[in-house]
């Protein structure tokens, strides 16, 4: 018996119909049921057997392995990049932190010393404008006065310098002998015995001490530069037939050795230049650093620092009177340690920041400041030039007043150039990229043991579902012809799929439910946020002429009306405890007794009532310059009323909270 059968099927791959055409011959003269079947499969469609599993080829995976470990060690070289920037960028940024502080702290210390000297000064022009002598002054209680202003601003020394012109030195000379009894007050002042002081010079004599470390011929030419600026000047301020002298008259506090007295300082050019320019622009001088022990050794020891410590003289002028053209008759001079400047307490653990002081004279010197251990000093710029790109400069002392294009400002202008040190890079707490490489490469290692493993571990799963796909299609196989197999695979391939679409499609019919409101749909139902509030007084307000006004004005100009008005509003509402509902335009809405029930809603709906209209009025009138003329004219009505409403939250979107009930 020969039957023909013609069947149709869907294509899986194509999506088309095709024919599939089998013959079934069947004998009935035998009791086995011989078969053929012409399979309705083409021959390269895929058998069980051609379908693989991933490569478990060892070198894939190790191909793997050696990407996701060069992407790891990319990654690793990126972070340590990223960190190095973030240390330095947190280096400079704290650095530049502490170099503003040392900055300002020195500045407020040196014109504390110099704000003393200038006290000092307006009492001996007090003198002077009393007596009429000068320079014939004696200034009284001098080592005391010294001695609070060494306690209070750190001026080692201080000197009162007069002008002496050539035609009074002998009268001068015979004064400062005659009146020469300061000394013994002062030993009386500190107790010492009278017997053993000295007596002063009988004339002025020349100072020819060399302050400088210069080599001979540097301090020649420094010398002669400073000679030659003094003798230019000198006509200027009315000494064309000479120069006057600047003998030293007091001095203090605690003074030994009284020799100074008679000094001629204007005779050595580098106080002469000095006193030259402060005459001629009635400035303070800052001194390049000296070595002033010539002066120092003449009085008790007033600090403890070591012998390389810097030192400057600060030289105020003292006028004859008070007017501001008044003539100068003679300087106060003080000697001040640039480590008294430089008075500035570190954290123990920083240390190493180097200042370097600069003026155009070249006379630099490098301090390195220190918390945790004392300071030191060095001639000239010894900063690290590695750190040039960190390097934070400012003017510390300019003198005022100074003619530039002439040069007497030259040696006026102190600079602070301040750099970091290794040792102060060492003391900030900044992670160490070494240690972050350290600690990426273990992680690496770890990440890659366990990748390493995985794959292992894959590789076996694969091959023992492998295992189990041969053991089924053998089972099959022997069970049912080749294409009826492979059909049942197929079959139940087709019935997964469906289960997914069907599971993917209740999924999308939940989100589509859910994105348009239908919740009825949903079986779970969330209970409402809603209560009712008996007692609460409600406010709207709305400005009066807003809308003739706005249609005159740009956007931004409306916003800013708004804003300032609400945002006023709102922090009076946030002061009475008064909760905002909504704006809507020009519109502010408010309620007094919720969420918090109060007694008294009325009391203070009306008080913050009051609060609107006052802040409308005063915000309308001070933006009337901003947002043009009528603005002022703008008014605001406002309406109270008391009830019950409810009051709840709506989920979804940008809910509000909406306050529902014939009160509103």
């Amino acid at each position: 018996m020969n039957t023909k059968m013609n069947e149709k099927m869907i294509d899986p791959e194509l999506g088309q119909e095709k024919s599939l055409v089998g013959t079934l011959q069947l004998s009935s003269d035998s009791g086995d049921i011989p078969s053929q079947v012409e399979s309705d499969v083409s021959s390269d469609e895929p058998s069980l057997r051609t379908i693989t599993p991933p490569s478990s080829d060892d070198r894939m995976h190790n191909k793997w392995l050696l990407g996701v470990g060069f992407v790891a060690m990319l990654l690793l070289g990126a972070s340590i990049m990223l960190i190095s920037h973030s240390n330095r960028n947190k280096f400079f940024f704290e650095f530049q932190s502490f170099a503003r502080g040392f900055h300002d702290v020195s500045k407020i210390n040196l014109d504390n010393i110099i704000g003393h000297l200038k006290t000092l000064s307006v009492s001996v022009t007090s003198e002077s404008a009393q007596y009429k002598s000068t320079p014939n002054i004696t200034l009284h209680n001098l080592d005391h006065r010294a001695q609070e202003i060494a306690n209070f601003s750190g001026i080692e020394m201080v000197l009162y310098i007069p002008l002496v012109d050539a035609s009074l030195r002998s009268d001068w000379e015979s004064y400062a002998i005659q009146n020469q009894g300061w000394i013994a007050k002062d030993y009386k002042y500190r107790g010492w015995n009278a017997s053993n002081i000295k007596r002063i010079r009988e004339q002025i004599y020349d100072c020819d001490f060399n302050f400088t470390s210069l080599p001979d011929d540097e301090h020649a030419n420094a010398i002669a530069k400073d000679e030659t600026y003094i003798r230019d000047a000198l006509p200027m301020l009315g000494y064309a037939n000479g120069r006057p002298m600047a003998p030293i008259s007091q001095f203090g506090p605690a003074v030994v050795d009284p020799s100074l007295v008679m000094m001629d300082l204007f005779s050595h050019p580098m106080f002469g230049k000095e006193m030259v320019a402060s005459m001629k622009y009635k400035h303070t001088a800052l001194s390049k650093p000296m070595d002033l022990s010539l002066f120092l050794d003449s009085i008790a020891p007033q600090t403890n620092y070591s012998a390389n410590t810097k030192r400057s003289f600060i030289l105020h002028p003292v006028k004859k009177d008070f007017p501001k053209d008044s003539e100068v008759m003679g300087f106060l001079m003080g000697i001040v340690s640039w480590e008294e400047v430089f008075k500035l307490k570190l954290p123990s653990n920083v240390n190493g920041l180097d200042v370097v002081v600069k003026n155009a004279c070249g006379d630099d010197f490098t301090f390195v400041a220190n918390g945790g251990k004392p300071p030191t000093f060095a001639d000239g710029d010894n900063h690290d030039y590695l750190y040039n790109q960190f390097g934070y400069e400012t003017v510390l002392y300019e003198a005022t007043e100074i003619d530039a294009a002439s040069g007497d400002s030259q040696c006026y202008r102190h600079r602070l150039v301040i750099y970091p040190t290794d040792e102060l890079r060492e003391s900030f707490d900044l992670i160490d990229p070494l240690h972050v490489l350290g600690f990426g490469g273990l992680i690496l290692l770890v990440c890659g043991g366990i990748f390493f493993f995985y794959v292992r571990y894959t590789q076996r799963r694969q091959a023992k579902l492998m295992e189990q796909a041969k053991r089924a299609e053998t089972i099959i196989t022997s069970v049912f012809p080749k294409g009826v197999g492979l059909r049942l695979i197929k079959q139940a391939e087709e019935m997964e799929r469906q289960t997914i679409k069907r599971v993917n499609s209740r999924k999308m019919l939940n989100t589509f439910l859910a994105k348009n409101g239908v919740e009825a749909l949903i079986p779970e139902r969330r209970k409402p946020i809603a209560d009712f509030f008996p007692n609460t007084t409600v406010m709207f307000a709305d400005i009066v002429g807003f809308t003739a006004w706005s249609s005159t004005r740009e956007p931004s100009q409306v916003f800013i009306l708004l804003e300032t008005l609400y945002e006023a509003f709102d922090v009076q509402a946030h002061k009475r405890d008064i909760f905002k509902v909504e704006t809507v335009g020009d519109c502010y809405v408010a309620v007094c007794g919720l969420p918090e029930p109060r007694e008294d809603h009325m009391v203070c709906m009306t008080l913050f009532a009051e609060d609107c209209l006052t802040i409308m009025a005063t915000q309308v009138q001070s933006l009337e310059v901003e947002l043009g003329p009528d603005t002022a004219d703008l008014g605001i009505r406002i309406g109270l009323h008391s009830g019950p409403v409810t009051a709840g939250g709506l989920r979804g979107d940008r809910s509000p909270f909406p306050v529902f009930g014939d009160t509103m």
